[in-house]
């Protein structure tokens, strides 16, 4: 199956307008962290080799050219070559905000940019970022610059006001309807993207209740699957390359505590790795606290291959990018962003061990208000390699950010 490759230039029209604000009743949201605690030893099975695209939507790493995943997953490590341990100093950051729905000095202000949330893009595209907000996508170069114009998903018929986008992933095949960018949202919808200024629904279990938070692609035993993590039902739905709903009776973890489900999901070559955040009274929104959080790894069969980790420094966690090996002393280390109090937190991806938080020059632990995404840029007009880019919806989702973390000079 070949990949199809994407052109930006496509888009040309500006969309219709509509307001630039949305605040649901149940968007609610708070910080604070704790320590962490590792579990398991299995490690990240197989991560395997990155393909250059990228989803912290959570993970649209679809790989059309390796047919032939087990749908249980392998026990082989990684990483496993030991890296820096839990007392290594991890380098300084600085933190850079490129884009805003308000005025921030030497910034881009995009007043669709209301609740940042999924990234996403090819190994050559510039970056796709959710806009939950407003209902769009936003699009921007690596220094923040708009590319195109904001890019509406459509909400449920009869709902009013605009959709909930979240999850978003590039599409490197031509399964899913050839659709080159698809996005989740609260509403329980998905929709793709071929051209043009709107996108298409290809999946409504809005009538069901489904609160899609998170999304990922990936190929199992030769045909490619999608995976929406359905909050609200504490489940996680999949479907065929035609959108069509698929039973593959797995992704169950009997140790999870009662009242946490699902939030986001992440493809990271053969295996999908799934956070979990405790969910509030309605099982639409998350509850913040230190603690609140797990980590497992799946097969992308649905069969569970470890608890990474559970607890400690988790709060909430969303964001899940793996370091490349241009990323100094925390090159290939598994990098979880807490929506719960900003934190990103550092990982050995091996057996889920806490190597800390990253911190600025001055030693403070860095807090992004109301994180989301987390990925690392393409080399291309998505930024360099060792740049994590992130999104994020501060001031409890009522505005949004789009910035950059590079090691601090």
């Amino acid at each position: 199956m070949n990949s199809k490759m994407l052109q930006d230039k496509t888009l040309r029209t500006r969309p219709s307008h509509y307001k630039h604000s949305r605040y649901q009743p149940t968007f609610r949201r708070h910080h604070r962290c704790g320590k962490h605690r590792p579990h398991g030893a299995l490690g990240i099975a197989a991560i395997g080799t990155l393909i250059a695209v990228s989803g912290c939507g959570g993970g649209s790493n679809l790989n059309p050219e390796v047919p032939g995943v087990s749908s249980h997953g392998t026990a082989n490590l990684l990483y496993p070559t030991p890296g820096p341990g839990p007392t290594a100093n991890l380098p300084a950051f600085k933190v850079t905000t490129l884009v805003s729905d308000t005025a921030v000095a030497g910034a881009q202000r995009d007043p669709h940019l209301i609740n940042g949330w999924g990234i996403a893009f090819s190994s050559f595209s510039t970056i796709w970022v959710s806009a939950n907000g407003t209902g769009t996508t936003t699009v921007y170069d690596g220094t923040g610059k708009t590319v195109l114009p904001a890019i509406k998903i459509p909400a449920p018929p009869g709902q009013t006001g605009p959709s909930a986008p979240t999850g978003q992933i590039f599409n490197p095949s031509t399964s899913f309807k050839n659709d080159k960018f698809i996005l989740s949202t609260e509403d329980g919808t998905i929709a793709g993207w071929q051209g043009g200024t709107v996108a298409t629904m290809r999946v409504n279990e809005s009538s069901s209740g489904a609160v899609y938070k998170g999304l990922a692609a990936a190929n199992d035993v030769g045909r490619n699957l999608l995976y929406a993590t359905d909050f609200h039902g504490g489940k996680i739905d999949v479907f065929d390359s035609n959108y069509n709903p698929v039973t593959l009776g797995g992704f169950k973890d009997a140790s999870l505590p009662l009242g946490f489900a699902p939030f986001n999901i992440t493809n990271f070559g053969k295996n999908l790795i799934v956070t979990y955040a405790k969910q509030d009274a309605d099982k639409h929104d998350d509850v913040k606290g230190a603690g609140n959080g797990f980590v497992d790894v799946f097969s992308t069969g649905g069969h569970l291959l470890q608890r990474l980790v559970a607890h400690g420094a988790l709060n909430s966690p969303w964001g899940v990018a793996l370091a490349p090996d241009t990323f100094g002393a925390l090159s290939h280390r598994l990098l979880i962003g807490n929506f719960g109090d900003g934190w990103v937190n550092v990982f050995n991806a091996s057996n889920g061990a806490s190597l800390g938080s990253l911190k600025d020059k001055t030693g403070h632990v860095i807090v992004l208000d109301g994180l989301w995404g987390l990925s690392f840029g393409n080399g291309t007009a998505a930024g360099k390699t060792n740049q994590l880019f992130f999104s994020a919806g501060p001031n409890d989702e009522k505005h949004g950010r789009f910035g950059r973390l590079d090691m601090a000079p």
